[in-house]
C-alpha cells in the first residue's frame, strides 16, 4: 500500500486563515512543512480517507487523478473532514468526463443523509449524469467489508473513535495484500472496546491524532473535543509496542496538527525522534 498525506491540520489549517498568532506566522515564514491544510489520505490513488474543504488544492498541487478513487470512506461529518458540496463536480455530466460513472459512499449516519441531502439536489436539478450509479453503505463499528478496485481487495474495518459524543465517530484499519494500516484520527484515548478488537492485531503503519501539544494535566493526554496530545500519541505508541501490535519496521506517524501546539515541524520531529515516531507533512507518501 501507499499511504499519500493530502493534508495534515486540524480543522483551521495551519496557518489558520485569519490568525496572526506566533505559530502561524512563524509557518509562513518558514513555509514547507510548517504549511498544512485540512486532513485527508489517499491509499494507491483508489480509495480515499475522507474528502475535506481542501480537496481541489490537493488535487493541483499534488497532480492527483481524483476521478481513479471509486471508494470515499469517512471519519465523521465535522466540516474539515466532510465537504460533500464539491462531490457534485465527479457526478454532474458537465464536469466530470470519461470516468468510471459508479461510486461508492461510506461512513456513518450522518455522513451518508448529508451526502444524499447535497447530491440529490443536484439531481434533481437534472444536473447529473444520466449514467451515473451513486452507492451508499453504512459502516457498523467492528465489521469488515471489502472495496475492490483496479489495485486489488481492501479489507477496511471501522473501529470506535473517541471523538465527539453526538456522532459515531470512525476509526480504520485497512489490510492488504499483507500489510496493516491503522487510519486513528480524529479521537482521543481509544474506546475500550477499540483496544480489545486491536489487541493481537499486527500494524505496519499507524497513524495518531495530535491536535494538541504538550497539556499533561489532562488524563492520558486527551484534549476536550476528542483529540489526543503529543504526550498521548508517545504514550499510545510504547503500549502498541509492548503489546506486540507495532514489530521493528512499523511506521508511526502523528497527523492532524493544531495552529495551538507552537512548535514548528522540525521541532516536533525532534520530540517524537526517541521515540521512533514521525510528524507527517502534506504531499508525504509511504510505502508499505
Amino acid at each position: 500500500m501507499n499511504i499519500h498525506f493530502l493534508g495534515t491540520s486540524a480543522s483551521e489549517g495551519w496557518p489558520s486563515l485569519f490568525c496572526r498568532c506566533a505559530s502561524c506566522l512563524k509557518a509562513r515564514e518558514l513555509g514547507g512543512r510548517n504549511i498544512r491544510s485540512r486532513t485527508s489520505v489517499l491509499i494507491d490513488g483508489v480509495v480515499k480517507i475522507d474528502f475535506p474543504p481542501d480537496t481541489f488544492y490537493h488535487v493541483v498541487r499534488d497532480n492527483i487523478d481524483l476521478g481513479a478513487v471509486k471508494h470515499l470512506l469517512f471519519t465523521h461529518s465535522h466540516r474539515d473532514h466532510f465537504y460533500p458540496a464539491d462531490l457534485e463536480c465527479r457526478l454532474t455530466r458537465w464536469f466530470a468526463q470519461n470516468i468510471d460513472r459508479e461510486f461508492h459512499i461510506y461512513g456513518d449516519e450522518l455522513v451518508l443523509a448529508g451526502s444524499r441531502a447535497v447530491l440529490a439536489s443536484s439531481q434533481q436539478a437534472g444536473f447529473f449524469h444520466p449514467e451515473d450509479r451513486m452507492h451508499y453503505r453504512m459502516l457498523k463499528p467492528f465489521v469488515p467489508i471489502e472495496l475492490e478496485t483496479e489495485k486489488g481487495t481492501y479489507r477496511v474495518t471501522a473501529l470506535l473513535a473517541n471523538h465527539d459524543r453526538e456522532e459515531t465517530c470512525l476509526l480504520f484499519y485497512i489490510e492488504k495484500d499483507g500489510k496493516a494500516y491503522l487510519h486513528a484520527n480524529d479521537t482521543g484515548w481509544l474506546p475500550e472496546e477499540t483496544w480489545a478488537w486491536l489487541e493481537g492485531k499486527r500494524l505496519d503503519m499507524a497513524t495518531f491524532d495530535c491536535t494538541g501539544g504538550h497539556v499533561p494535566d489532562r488524563p492520558k493526554g486527551q484534549r476536550p473535543g476528542g483529540h489526543l496530545n503529543i504526550d498521548a500519541v508517545i504514550e499510545m505508541t510504547h503500549i502498541f509496542r509492548d503489546k506486540k501490535m507495532l514489530h521493528e519496521n512499523s511506521r508511526v506517524f502523528a497527523t492532524h496538527f493544531s495552529h495551538e501546539i507552537g512548535l514548528t515541524h522540525d521541532e516536533m520531529a525532534e520530540i517524537f525522534k526517541p521515540h521512533g515516531i514521525q510528524p507527517a507533512y502534506d504531499s508525504l507518501r509511504v510505502d508499505l
